[in-house]
């Protein structure tokens, strides 16, 4: 009777952090992902500011967050490897018309489509997200011609 009661006793405080305490949400979606990063003023948008970790880690996956600084610590300042913002493909942008597209997903792979124009030029680009154990992460972005962003990073900061 001693050790039943023990063992309840045990239970309960054991258990005790765990009560009240809600379940993980649910990650968002892939394309509310690509929402809130368009969503994000220049200051918070990992591509502009590769320097705040918490904005990089929060949206890109591990292979990309790691480029995109250091591209930023290559290029001092300077212009890099991403000589834009990568949201638009573009230096100088007033996006109209933006739509998020809904995500295709396979597995941990996902693609959501962005389309706007852009001082009346019509775009496309393609996000690949991968997922993790909490969330959805860009892994790559796809522009015209096949070109992406991994890419272009890898060619000019190949791994030893």
């Amino acid at each position: 009777m001693r050790a039943a009661r023990l063992l309840g006793l045990l239970l309960a405080v054991l258990a005790a952090p765990l009560a009240g305490r809600a379940a993980d949400p649910a990650p968002l979606p892939p394309q509310e992902v690509v929402g809130k990063l368009y969503a994000l003023p220049d200051a918070s948008n990992p591509f502009l500011n590769p320097d705040c970790r918490a904005c990089v880690d929060r949206f890109l996956a591990r292979p990309l967050a790691a480029l995109v600084r250091r591209d930023a610590a290559a290029s001092q300042g300077e212009v890099g490897v991403i000589d834009a913002n990568p949201l638009y493909d573009a230096q100088d942008y007033e996006p109209k018309n933006l739509t998020i597209g809904v995500a295709t997903v396979e597995g941990v792979d996902a693609t959501v489509a962005v389309t706007f124009e852009n001082y009346g030029q019509k775009k496309r680009i393609l996000y690949r997200l991968e997922r993790d154990a909490d969330a959805w992460r860009i892994s790559d972005i796809v522009y015209d011609r096949d070109r992406t962003l991994l890419t272009s990073l890898r060619e000019a900061y190949p791994t030893p």
